[in-house]
């Protein structure tokens, strides 16, 4: 019987895929030091495992970022990762200046599903799927003890995130994302992460269709971004009593992020049992700091149930010509708002 720690297949430098690459269940490939395996734009890859069976993909060394890792290129929707385990990977600047164990290209709009599969010890990020690239499907993975965050992308793939995926002992338990536009003509819906892991935004988050937040949800917030809210658009975020959305910075501290800046006309456009905090690092408006600033002509927005705190400005800032429910000051809280509470132009 062959010994499941010796690899079948040992790569010693870079490897170009221009055809179907089919990996069978139980099989390991090993990667010397600064290997790649490239599934290039006329390639594709299916390795799909068991639970019995699982395909490995590892360096020969046991030492994080010992090989390049896995980049895929390739918009074949037929790629698949499937009871897969990369471990080791992420030793090599791949795109945008960012190792990972797994890169996903954006450029040929690179599609891939993920499902079940285990990406660990990685020298950088787990996984890095770039603007453009397309997540087919993920599902029920497992990424973890990576140096960097557990992933980084882009939001055109945020809503396929689920919540049975494990994120534990990366540098950064977060999904990590740099400016982002939401559009698009549907509602986008964005679940809760397992363990409490966040949404980080390193850049602003701007919200040009229709956005709902499940409750639970937690999205943090980098150095002085912002949310803004076309007046097109709405964000529907309904938390409960036991379960609140979260919206706060990155770092607890008041004016770490700027705020959520909401020009939104739309009945929809609702926050409910969420906490919001550490805003106002510069005026949302032409003179106002806020954690949360509803302006624009006809903008309104329902504001329930919520903890509003630790702005460097107001809680909450209304402009003469737009509006939020009228007991908005006494149906939420308010906490150490430098300001104050509420403002009316």
């Amino acid at each position: 019987m062959a010994d499941p720690a010796v690899p079948d297949y040992l790569v010693t430098r870079d490897v170009a895929v221009t055809a179907q690459l089919v990996v069978q269940p139980g099989v390991m490939v090993a990667f010397e030091d600064n290997a790649r395996l490239d599934i290039n734009e006329q390639g594709s890859i299916v390795a799909k495992g068991t639970d019995e069976k699982r395909i490995v993909f590892t360096g020969k060394r046991k030492v994080r970022g010992s090989w390049k890792g896995i980049v895929i290129y390739s918009p074949n929707a037929n790629n698949l990762l499937e009871n897969v385990d990369i471990q080791y990977g992420g030793g090599y600047v791949t795109l945008n200046g960012l190792k990972a164990g797994l890169t996903l290209f954006g450029v040929g709009k690179s599609k891939v599903t993920i499902n079940k599969t285990k990406i660990s010890e990685s020298g950088g990020y787990g996984i890095h799927a770039a603007a453009g690239a397309v997540l087919n499907g993920f599902s029920t993975n497992n990424i973890s003890n990576n140096t960097e965050a557990a992933i980084f992308m882009t939001a055109d793939n945020l809503a396929r995130i689920d919540n049975q995926t494990v994120f534990s002992g990366n540098g950064k338990d977060v999904v990590e994302l740099g400016p982002t536009i939401i559009e698009g003509n549907m509602e986008t819906v964005w679940d809760t992460l397992q363990n409490n892991v966040p949404y980080r935004f390193n850049g602003d988050l701007t919200i040009k269709s229709p956005l709902r937040l499940k409750p639970g949800v937690i999205i943090e917030m980098g150095n002085d971004a912002t949310i803004d809210i076309d007046a097109a658009a709405y964000i529907k975020a309904e938390g409960t009593a036991l379960r609140p959305i979260v919206i706060r910075g990155a770092q607890p501290v008041a004016g770490h992020w700027r705020g959520l800046r909401s020009f939104s006309t739309s009945a929809a456009n609702e926050l409910n049992y969420v906490h919001i905090s550490d805003g106002g690092s510069k005026a949302l408006t032409s003179t106002w700091k806020a954690n949360v600033a509803v302006t624009g002509q006809g903008s309104r927005m329902q504001i329930k149930n919520c903890t509003i705190a630790r702005s460097a400005g107001y809680g909450i800032f209304v402009s003469y010509n737009s509006a939020v429910n009228a007991d908005a000051a006494t149906v939420n809280s308010f906490v150490a708002n430098e300001l104050g509470t509420l403002k009316h132009e």
